[in-house]
């Protein structure tokens, strides 16, 4: 049986949902691109830039270290991945910084990684 297609913002919705319930501070910043065709809001935000950028309690409470930086691009299945994302995402390895692109699916196993225990 096929399974129903996933939107991105659902995607969005159950990432920033996993979090929230990690004790994370979550502030979004992409949005779905309207259905008229524009490639933006017009929110003036810099092409490439994850939608999520958040603040997550590490799961060992390290009191040196008490949070993990990290940065989210949420994709759908079959989601496209355009060059100027693929650069931020460059930009973050190379900076040491947290990113995770993907669905909702694979965060929960990236997060699993990184030490967090999620049913």
């Amino acid at each position: 049986m096929k399974r129903p297609r996933v939107s991105e913002k659902q995607e969005q919705q159950s990432i920033v949902d996993l979090l929230t319930m990690l004790g994370a501070k979550v502030y979004v910043i992409g949005r779905t691109p309207p259905r008229d065709g524009r490639t933006h809001f017009g929110t003036g935000q810099t092409p490439g830039i994850g939608d999520l950028y958040a603040f997550v309690p590490r799961p060992d409470r390290s009191p040196f270290k008490p949070w993990i930086v990290l940065w989210v691009e949420v994709k759908r299945v079959g989601g496209r991945t355009r060059a100027e994302q693929l650069e931020f995402e460059t930009l973050c390895d190379k900076a040491q910084h947290h990113y995770f692109r993907g669905t909702a699916d694979g965060f929960t196993a990236y997060l699993r990684g990184l030490g967090f225990r999620i049913g």
